[in-house]
């Protein structure tokens, strides 16, 4: 008796000390790991660390917690739902485009492509991200990623019919994401193989967002509204949503100007999101994970916005949101504290970690 005893409280204390450390380790790494955050002395030393950190992710992708608990983790991490292996894609194709002169970048980029099977793996409008990195930095007449470009294109004119895009088939919400993921497909891709449909696609995209997204006062993306009613859904200056609108547009302006005269279109909406973003930026250079509101810092948000800003002609709103991130970017080169991943309409993380995305944006910074 007194021996099974015993080994009925070693087996408790064991899973005790294993439900304990499955909480407990992480937040120590983390700790550890911010020890000295901000320690860089200048932008040379910085952008070195961090091209470093991302060249290190391209070849292995973090695992991203989908979860905001912190505690008791031991059951989803058991069941496989703690990490999200699906969002790679868009983190992927975030690297590429700020590591877009790095040789190496664009090959593990390509050599990702291979292994995740994008070409074969079901529709995700994050993979059109991917792809987008890629054929801009020089795969277009690569076979295998010309053929998931059309296969891509195709499903993607078949899934908006005469309409736009649902953010994965069956949605009947119009989510902001999907303007900064597809709409750059859509048109480098026009440009490149001659379809004119995508690029009708993409223009219908942007359009519909400005006329039922917007909100009139602060000029501010929400982060969905329905397909049919148009109805607002989430919260209108979700941080990173506001990223995605800000990469459908500079990303589009881009490829279509001195070659299409919707880039006009383009710039004045770009310098109206601009002067409304400059009146949101925190006097620290941040970008808040809802902009206008008090609400925590995000550095995904503060990264792409600054890309934008500097690319809307606001240099020094763009270098204020930089030295932010620099100042919150570990000593390994991580930028940290990014907002997690969204788990739906209005339901935001409260997790804030290093992210692959907030870590390209941040490189393409004032490039």
């Amino acid at each position: 008796m007194e021996l099974f005893l015993l080994v009925l409280l070693g087996v408790i204390a064991l899973g005790s000390l294993i439900v304990f450390g499955c909480d407990f380790v992480p937040w120590l790494i983390t700790y550890v790991r911010r020890l000295g955050i901000g320690s860089f002395s200048d932008e040379a030393a910085w952008r070195s660390a961090a091209e470093k950190k991302a060249l290190q992710w391209l070849k292995k992708m973090p695992p991203l917690p989908v979860t905001d608990e912190m505690h008791y983790t031991i059951v989803p991490r058991l069941q496989g739902k703690y990490y999200n292996r699906h969002f790679a894609c868009w983190q992927q194709a975030s690297l590429l485009l700020g590591l877009e002169h790095r040789p190496e970048a664009r090959e593990l980029t390509r050599a990702f492509f291979d292994r995740s099977d994008t070409a074969n793996a079901p529709y995700t409008v994050g993979n059109a991200m991917l792809l987008y990195a890629l054929l801009k930095n020089g795969y277009a007449e690569d076979p295998a990623v010309k053929q998931a470009a059309q296969k891509y294109a195709a499903e993607m004119l078949s899934l908006a019919g005469e309409g736009t895009l649902p953010y994965r088939p069956g949605l009947d919400h119009r989510f902001v994401d999907t303007l900064g993921m597809a709409c750059p497909f859509l048109t480098l891709y026009a440009l490149l193989y001659g379809d004119e449909k995508t690029l009708a696609l993409a223009m219908r995209q942007l359009d519909e967002f400005d006329e039922f997204g917007i909100h009139p006062l602060s000029g501010m993306p929400v982060h969905c509204f329905d397909a049919h009613s148009h109805a607002p859904l989430g919260v209108y200056g979700w941080g990173r949503g506001c990223g995605w609108y800000a990469i459908a547009l500079a990303e589009c302006y881009d490829l279509l100007k001195d070659k299409n005269e919707y880039a006009a279109v383009l710039w004045q909406r770009i310098e109206r999101y601009a002067a409304a973003l400059l009146k949101l930026q925190n006097k620290s250079g941040s970008f808040s994970c809802i902009l206008g509101a008090h609400a925590r810092n995000d550095c995904s948000a503060t990264a792409v916005l600054s890309w934008f800003l500097a690319r809307a002609g606001q240099p020094q709103a763009a270098e204020r949101g930089r030295q932010y991130v620099m100042r919150f970017t570990r000593r390994s080169g991580e930028v940290d504290f990014a907002q997690g991943d969204t788990m739906g309409e209005g339901i935001y993380s409260r997790r804030f970690e290093p992210l692959p995305f907030a870590q390209g944006f941040a490189l393409r910074i004032g490039k």
